[in-house]
């Protein structure tokens, strides 16, 4: 990537997070009223007894909506083909319950009620090992060989602010920021070794105070425990990266916190392809090979 490319890019992170930090605020008002979280003029900071319609409002809208949700359905227009239906469809069904979709579609639809949109990542967690995508947490829902689906914080995702907010798809690029382990960086063969060897985990000075804000999804007892749990990230050698995907030149780049260069810099894994095949040689029958060749778009 060229020089003015990554000066570019630096600036655009900037401007993301300036025009998503007043969408923010909003949003944690409205989570915060959620949890029953009022500030009431002139009353003392008492046990007051408090009634939201916020609470019963968002648990009426979720389990009318999402209760069952993801389920694949399926219909034919032969009636021959309707057992195959019924199989694939309860295979489908089995799949996404294996993967704990369920979970992260219905706390997608929760982000979607306070956060404007619900944020969901697809992947494919390699065979024959246990490493997975960022941020490399080792989980019994990401099955060796299978695909994923994972929910992302809403306020971890910066769109193009150039983008109509009813209209996501117009966007030049999105950015997912995340805080990982610096020791899973280093050992992931996707990211140039020579820019790796370069980094180094954030200091309590260097903390980012939004990126903790934002992933701060719980209420603390006391301001000991919260700084307890802001010390963690500075003392276990964590980094931040940036993961861009620019949808006008169908690239995937990874920024890291505190380089210009990225880290990591290839044609996007979602490009528009088809799947190779290949005939049995006893059978005669067209069967997948596994391989994928890219079209582009």
């Amino acid at each position: 990537m060229r020089e003015e490319h990554q000066a570019w890019w630096q600036k655009t992170f900037a401007t993301c997070e300036k025009h998503m930090a007043p969408k923010h605020k909003l949003w944690r008002r409205l989570i915060a009223q959620y949890k029953l979280e009022y500030k009431i003029a002139g009353t003392k900071k008492t046990r007051i007894p408090k009634v939201s319609r916020f609470y019963p409002l968002t648990r009426m809208i979720l389990t009318s909506t999402m209760f069952n949700t993801p389920k694949v359905l399926m219909r034919v227009d032969e009636n021959s083909d309707q057992m195959s239906v019924e199989v694939l469809q309860r295979i489908g069904n089995q799949t996404l319950e294996l993967i704990d979709a369920k979970t992260q579609v219905q706390q997608a639809g929760f982000d979607s009620l306070y956060c404007y949109y619900g944020w969901l990542k697809f992947g494919v967690n390699p065979k024959g090992d246990e490493d997975i995508t960022p941020p490399y947490v080792a989980s019994d829902s990401m099955q060796n060989g299978m695909f994923y689906a994972q929910r992302v914080d809403p306020f971890n995702m910066y769109p193009d602010p150039t983008c109509a907010p009813h209209d996501p798809f117009q966007s030049r690029f999105l950015i997912e920021k995340m805080i990982v382990p610096l020791e899973f960086v280093r050992k992931d063969q996707r990211f140039k070794e020579e820019v790796v060897k370069k980094l180094k985990p954030v200091s309590h000075e260097q903390i980012d105070e939004e990126m903790l804000q934002n992933a701060e999804e719980r209420k603390f007892s006391d301001q000991e425990e919260e700084s307890a749990w802001r010390d963690t990230f500075a003392d276990g050698n964590f980094i931040i990266l940036r993961e861009v995907h620019d949808r006008i030149h169908k690239q995937l780049y990874t920024f890291a916190q505190g380089e210009l260069e990225p880290i990591e810099e290839r044609a996007h894994p979602f490009l528009a392809g088809k799947m190779e095949t290949a005939q049995d040689p006893v059978t005669g029958e067209e069967k997948l090979t596994g391989e994928f060749t890219p079209t582009g778009g």
